[in-house]
């Protein structure tokens, strides 16, 4: 007998093309318990290929049903927002594939818990309060444990805080794209002694992601005068924290009008006949020469550098005089007088060494 032995109701429910619930087959339904998946990298980004395209087919009016109720049970206007980036959620759920992914288990819809959405505006509000972030610095430094709740230590006394944040749910069924995570200096983290090289083999890791241009409804329960404040907080937090995992590789970002549309209203003509023609670039600065007397001058990765206390200037090393360069083989430094020019940036390139000496000699 191959696989785990299941009921017969639940293994009816494991197959990709089933009506079951998403959240179900994505835990469970792994090596859809009949020995015709095994477990490797390229079976997994299978699986999850599959998983992404049979779960397009799943949403329709049973979800819009889904939502319309809610929206009338909380009896909150919502905030809504649109993905600007992908979306990942519960990257680090216990997973048959490593990777895991949150999905709801009445609807089995992807969604945003409440408190994360209270973490991150708890995040934020510490930001503007700090001065970090634009905001009302005042009104956040007067009430940010009022709505809250004050921080959990052993000398506080845990209070609940006067806002109420709920789960956040697409407002239509989402696309979910397959996305790939690539480690690839495994050993070099593992262990202190090797350095990463261009021998390893990378293995890459497949991950879901919510598609860019998703739009989410967020519902907070608060006092009329912390609407306001707490709505500006969260599309703030949104946009320069972002949510869910891989926040620093510019995942979970979301913004007021979908990126689409963005994209289509910065590229849309202009109303004239001919389109107007762009401004000349600016005139590069003046390059003034600068003489550096008397700095040490040397070869560095096949770089002439000159160093001047903690400035340095560089140039590549044929672009010397030849009796400069054999002469900066035969020893490690020279004393000289070098021409310098200020470049963008902030650095300096040599345009010349006018003259030279051994040091000590």
């Amino acid at each position: 007998m191959s696989g785990i032995p299941l009921p017969q109701r639940l293994r009816e429910l494991l197959p990709l093309g089933s009506p079951g619930n998403r959240s179900l087959l994505f835990d469970k339904g792994m090596n859809r318990y009949d020995g015709s998946w095994k477990i490797g990298a390229g079976d997994k980004e299978g699986f999850l290929s599959d998983f992404a395209a049979e779960f397009a087919k799943h949403g329709g009016e049973r979800y819009e049903s889904f939502l319309a109720r809610r929206g009338a049970a909380l009896g909150v206007e919502p905030v809504s927002l649109f993905t600007q980036t992908r979306l990942v959620i519960g990257l680090g759920l216990p997973s048959p594939i490593e990777t895991g992914f949150l999905f709801d288990r009445l609807t089995g819809c992807p969604y945003l818990p409440g408190s994360s959405v209270k973490g991150l505006l708890r995040a934020t509000a510490r930001l503007v309060q700090q001065g970090e972030l634009e905001g009302d610095r005042d009104f956040w430094s007067k009430n940010l444990d009022r709505i809250f709740g004050p921080e959990i230590t052993p000398e506080s006394t845990p209070k609940t805080g006067e806002a109420i944040f709920y789960d956040a749910f697409p407002t239509r069924w989402p696309v979910l794209e397959v996305d790939v995570l690539t480690p690839h200096y495994g050993k070099y983290y593992r262990e202190d002694d090797v350095a990463p090289g261009d021998w390893d083999n990378p293995v890459p890791v497949p991950f879901l992601a919510i598609a860019a241009g998703t739009p989410f409804h967020f519902y907070i329960r608060a006092k009329k005068d912390d609407s306001g404040p707490i709505r500006k907080l969260l599309a703030t937090g949104l946009d320069w924290l972002g949510i869910g995992a891989k926040k620093s590789a510019g995942y979970g970002v979301f913004g007021k009008e979908e990126p689409a549309k963005q994209a289509k209203a910065q590229a849309a003509p202009s109303k004239s006949s001919r389109p107007p023609e762009p401004p000349p670039p600016p005139p590069p600065p003046p390059t003034v020469p600068i003489l550096w007397a008397d700095v040490e001058l040397s070869l560095r990765e096949g770089a002439v550098v000159a160093r001047k206390g903690r400035q340095t200037a560089s140039c590549r090393r044929d672009e010397v005089a030849r009796e400069v360069a054999d002469a900066l083989k035969k020893n490690r430094e020279l004393r000289a007088d070098v021409e310098v020019v200020k470049i963008p940036g902030g650095e300096y390139r040599i345009l010349s060494v006018k003259s030279w000496k051994v040091p000590g000699k």
